[in-house]
């Protein structure tokens, strides 16, 4: 067991790049199959996150000796990422207050209501409140079932367990709809639209279990499994992702998230086999630098993005190359990042770091 991931951390940040490629679209002026493949191969991020934080929580625990210890590391890492969740909830609820009262402000006033709490209390809980931020939801909820509820059952059993569970999400998000539309069971599409599977918990519970499974094997794997392999597997991966993006889009399907089909988490997977067999690189540089930016540039995107870049469009009427839209926004949060981690090191600012 080693107790640096340089690689896990460089491929985390690259993995975040990947996201804000997803909701930037940087190739928006290339041909049509050649973005969705990059789309498809760009899907990877979300299962390598969850995997990560899997494996990450389940060898923290298993470094604790006693019940008591393992409790208080649980409650301390759950707390850290509902603290970074409220905090980004805070900023974002008020950067998009106009929003709220434009989408809001003309129902009735029990109806309004109902909405308000609706969007912002019992979705914050089950699929977040703002862009992306279904993630931290999802986390804190399945952390509390994968390390919590499920804590006295083997890694490998309820990574087994959670294998079902995965297989319900898939289907239920890209496979079951454009059947059911085809057999014409058209009353399905509401609900699946309403539970927004993809983006919750369900989806999360699995990729936390499997990397806690393999944080116990973790010696095993980086000792024995060839890295060829490990490489090969990442290659043959992400040609099925694009793949399996092409083909379903090309159909005309109506999907509910390409994050999850059947190739990405075995892209997933790969990818951080990948990070696992090469445990003994080390990156030149502070790794704990990249470590906070990847943690940073997953919420910041989304205000960049929508309310920065695209509200700047608006205003002045430019149409920008997306290339340089993609990056002017990656510009933008390394910037902040930086002067924001530059304030966190004066007196008195050390909550900053709450952000990332």
């Amino acid at each position: 067991m080693t107790t640096r991931y340089d690689l896990l951390d460089l491929l985390r940040l690259i993995a975040a790049f990947f996201v804000v490629a997803i909701h930037s679209n940087p190739l928006y002026s290339f041909p049509v199959e050649f973005r969705w493949g990059l789309e498809g191969i760009a899907r990877f991020a979300v299962p390598f996150f969850f995997l990560a934080s899997g494996f990450l929580v389940q060898q923290r625990l298993d470094a604790i000796a006693d019940r008591a210890g393992q409790w208080a590391y649980l409650r301390n890492h759950l707390i850290r990422i509902g603290g970074l969740y409220l905090a980004w909830y805070l900023i974002y609820f008020a950067a998009m207050w106009g929003n709220a009262v434009d989408r809001f402000g003309d129902l009735p006033p029990g109806e309004g209501a109902l909405a308000i709490a609706n969007a912002m209390v019992f979705r914050a809980v089950y699929a977040g409140t703002f862009g992306g931020s279904w993630f931290y939801a999802a986390l804190v909820v399945g952390s509390l079932v994968v390390f919590g509820a499920m804590r006295t059952v083997r890694p490998g059993a309820r990574a087994a367990l959670m294998l079902p569970v995965l297989l319900v999400v898939i289907l239920a998000s890209n496979y079951f709809p454009p059947v059911a539309s085809w057999l014409g069971i058209e009353a399905w599409e509401p609900f699946l639209r309403a539970a927004n599977i993809p983006e919750t918990a369900l989806t999360a519970l699995p990729y936390l279990a499997i990397g806690a499974w393999l944080s116990r094997h973790e010696d095993g794997i980086a000792r024995s499994f060839p890295r060829p392999l490990a490489v090969a597997a990442v290659v043959v991966f992400a040609a099925a992702a694009a793949a399996e993006e092409i083909a379903t889009k090309s159909l005309g399907w109506v999907m509910r998230s390409s994050d999850q089909f059947f190739s990405v988490p075995l892209l997933g997977v790969s990818v951080f086999l990948l990070a696992l067999v090469f445990r003994d690189l080390r990156v030149r540089g502070d790794i704990g630098v990249i470590r906070q930016l990847s943690g940073f540039m997953y919420p910041v995107q989304f205000l960049v993005i929508r309310n920065m870049i695209e509200a700047s469009k608006d205003a002045s009427g430019v149409e920008l190359n997306s290339i340089f839209q993609y990056a002017l926004v990656i510009a933008i949060i390394v910037g902040v990042f930086f002067a924001f981690r530059r304030l966190s090191e004066q007196k008195g600012f050390a909550f900053v770091r709450g952000l990332w």
